[in-house]
């Protein structure tokens, strides 16, 4: 395997902490201090820019509640979605649950009407 292609799966596993990190509420500060790392080391690992050792990465997915296979899910079906698209997506499936379930359909009806 290629540096170039190793590093971009580092990117995407990276990528998929901080969806799952966000989706949780969880700041890159909150994770750090939970598995005893700095802030910076946290998001060197969502850019990919430092590689995550397979037990760093059991560790992280421990805190996350969230199965290591999770990290891969998609690797084989493109780039993860741009970083401000994936805040805003993020951000509506964080509060999308508190939405009482009669306006959910009013949400969901929006935006298939808004995607036209």
């Amino acid at each position: 395997m290629g540096s170039q292609q190793a590093s971009s799966i580092d990117a995407y596993v990276g990528g998929r902490i901080r969806e799952r990190r966000v989706s949780l509420g969880l700041s890159a500060r909150e994770l750090a201090k939970i598995i005893g790392l700095t802030t910076p080391a946290v998001l060197k690992y969502e850019t990919g820019g430092n590689r995550i050792s397979v037990r760093r990465l059991y560790e992280i997915a421990q805190t996350l509640n969230s199965p290591v296979e999770y990290f891969f899910e998609g690797l084989d079906t493109g780039p993860p979605p741009a970083p401000t698209h994936e805040r805003r997506l993020l951000e509506l499936m964080r509060y999308f649950h508190e939405v009482e379930e009669k306006h959910q359909a009013v949400i969901v009806d929006i935006v298939r009407l808004l995607r036209r």
